[in-house]
């Protein structure tokens, strides 16, 4: 009998704003990558012109909190626990699902696993295999190199300000970061070291939740799920948009919007201007504007069919 693996969630109940939209829904984030509190700018951002009944947030198995919890045992399976989450919370209202990177991929396979599950999915810069050749290629050796500890605070809010990897991030979700992503206590990875240790500089208080080999573990299986995925698209039966960063080497827009909106007669895709793959950190606003407009889409999308269904 496999052990019960616990995830680390937010749950936030929203207020009536004086929207004119009266359709309630629950938004479900989900980002295995980075930690999922990330998602609150964009959350807030829409909140104000949709009314959002509830609002979910789980970091996947090995990041954020979730990977606290699971010191011990960091094995899991992300779509699985996405399917478990939503079944015991019984959501009954609209269900819609956002993701990034390989989030996004993990709720597309948790729609695909189980049909009907989300009423709309948001997907950005999901990781997908339409370029096999190089998706196949993709080397992850530099998360290994990841600095993963510092000596105090400051010395990691040093790093994050001073670091490219997130420079170009909205100062909003660099403190996001900060809060979500840091903790005081040394994370223990599931994964043997080969080579690089990325042995912290003693002596260290500063540690990221997740360690760099554990996600670097991640990717690699998740480009396993991302080529499953890919094959499977054109089975999925809810609203489906692709946001793409016009700058993102991940997912180059022109050749992927193409495809992910001909995977399925109710997807279609955007491209998010002056963004890379990393759109969520840069642009929040952005995706919160697309969101909105996705949700009215996704929603105009099931009354029609709801009412094809009755003719």
């Amino acid at each position: 009998m496999l052990e019960a693996l616990p995830l680390s969630s937010a749950e936030a109940m929203t207020t009536a704003n004086g929207s004119t939209r009266a359709r309630e829904c629950t938004y479900f984030t989900n980002d295995n990558g980075h930690v999922a509190g990330l998602f609150e700018t964009t959350t807030l951002g829409t909140s104000v012109v949709w009314y959002i009944d509830r609002i979910l947030a789980i970091d996947a198995w090995n990041h954020g909190d979730s990977a606290i919890l699971n010191r011990a045992k960091l094995t899991g399976n992300a779509a699985a626990d996405i399917i478990d989450v939503l079944e015991q919370l019984q959501v009954r209202s609209a269900l819609v699902g956002v993701g990034h990177s390989f989030g996004a991929t993990t709720l597309l396979l948790a729609e695909l696993m189980r049909p009907a599950l989300l009423d709309a999915i948001l997907a950005m810069e999901p990781v997908l295999a339409y370029d096999l050749l190089a998706f196949e290629q993709a080397n992850f050796n530099y998360i290994l190199r990841r600095k993963a500890a510092w000596p105090s605070a400051d010395h990691a809010d040093q790093h994050v300000a001073r670091h490219p990897y997130f420079r170009k991030w909205d100062p909003r979700v660099r403190r996001l970061y900060r809060a979500h992503a840091l903790t005081t206590s040394a994370p223990q990875s599931s994964q043997p070291s080969s080579g690089n240790t990325n042995r912290p500089c003693a002596p260290a208080s500063i540690h990221l939740k997740c360690h760099p080999r554990d996600e670097f573990a991640t990717y690699r299986g998740g480009y396993i799920d991302g080529r499953w995925t890919t094959d499977h698209l054109g089975e999925i039966i809810c609203p489906v948009r692709f946001l793409l960063g016009e700058w993102s080497t991940a997912c180059p827009n022109d050749k992927f919007a193409r495809a992910h909106a001909s995977a399925s007669l109710l997807s279609d895709a955007a491209v998010a201007k002056a963004s890379s793959h990393l759109l969520l950190m840069e642009s929040p606003d952005t995706v919160a504007q697309v969101l909105v407009s996705f949700l009215q889409h996704a929603f105009d999308v099931r009354a029609r069919l709801e009412l094809r269904a009755k003719l």
